[in-house]
C-alpha cells in the first residue's frame, strides 16, 4: 500500500509539474515575441529569461518534489495505465492559465506605455511576470484540493522557492548594478501594488479555470 500511495504521489506531481511548466512558458515567449511582431520595444532580453529559469527550475526540481500526496490519495479508483501522464484537459488547463499571466503582464505593459517611460514599463511587466510566476506554482501544487485547501499543506520548500523568487525581484530592480544590466529601475510601492494586482487577478483566473474543470468532469460523469 505504501508503494501504491508513492507511486499515486509522484505521479500526481509530474502532472502538476509539467502544467505549470507549460503554463509559465506561455507568457515568457508571448511577451518574448509580441512586441517583435508588433514593432514594440523590447520587453523581455535573454538575460531577463535567463533570471527567470533561475526561479522557474527550482520550483520544479523542488516545490513540486516535495508536495505531499493528498488526502484521499488512497480513494481515488487506480489510474488506466494507457493514460497520458500530460494531454488532454490537463494540457488545456495549463495554456489557458498561461494565456491568463499573459493578459496580465501585457495588460500591465501596455498601461506602463501610456504612464511611464520605457525602462519603467519594462520593469513594471517583469515584476508582474515574477509574481505572476508565484501565482502558477501556488495554483499548480494546490490541484485539486483547491488554492485555499493547499496553503494549509505544509512544503518547506514552497516558502524557501518564493523567498529566493521574491529576492531575485528585488536584486533586479533595486541593486543598482544589476538594475542598469537588465534595463530596469526601481519601482515605487504604487506600482508594485498594480504588479501585485494583477496577480492576484490570476488567481482568481486560475480558480474559475479549476471550478470550470470540474464541472466539466461530473457532467461528463
Amino acid at each position: 500500500m505504501r508503494a501504491v500511495r508513492q507511486g499515486r504521489r509522484i505521479f500526481a506531481n509530474l502532472r502538476k509539474s509539467m502544467s505549470y511548466i507549460m503554463a509559465v512558458h506561455v507568457p515568457i515567449a508571448g511577451m518574448a515575441l509580441l512586441p517583435l511582431l508588433l514593432g514594440w520595444p523590447i520587453v523581455l532580453f535573454p538575460m531577463h529569461i535567463a533570471l527567470l529559469e533561475l526561479a522557474i527550475d527550482p520550483a520544479c526540481a523542488m516545490v513540486f518534489e516535495s508536495e505531499p500526496a493528498d488526502e484521499d490519495v488512497m480513494r481515488q479508483p487506480p489510474r488506466d495505465p494507457a493514460t497520458p501522464l500530460f494531454a488532454g484537459s490537463t494540457l488545456v488547463q495549463a495554456v489557458l492559465q498561461g494565456l491568463g499571466v499573459l493578459a496580465a503582464v501585457l495588460g500591465t505593459y501596455l498601461w506602463g506605455t501610456q504612464q511611464l517611460d520605457e525602462v519603467q514599463a519594462r520593469s513594471l511587466a517583469f515584476s508582474t511576470l515574477v509574481l505572476g510566476n508565484l501565482a502558477l506554482i501556488l495554483s499548480n501544487r494546490a490541484g485539486a484540493r483547491g488554492l485555499w485547501a493547499a496553503l494549509r499543506v505544509r512544503n518547506r520548500m514552497l516558502w524557501v522557492v518564493t523567498a529566493f523568487t521574491l529576492g531575485l525581484l528585488a536584486l533586479a530592480l533595486y541593486l543598482p548594478p544589476l538594475a542598469a544590466v537588465l534595463r530596469m529601475t526601481p519601482l515605487g510601492p504604487d506600482l508594485l501594488g498594480v504588479a501585485l494586482l494583477a496577480a492576484g487577478l490570476c488567481l482568481l483566473w486560475f480558480e474559475g479555470i479549476r471550478r470550470m474543470a470540474r464541472r466539466l468532469a461530473r457532467a461528463r460523469g
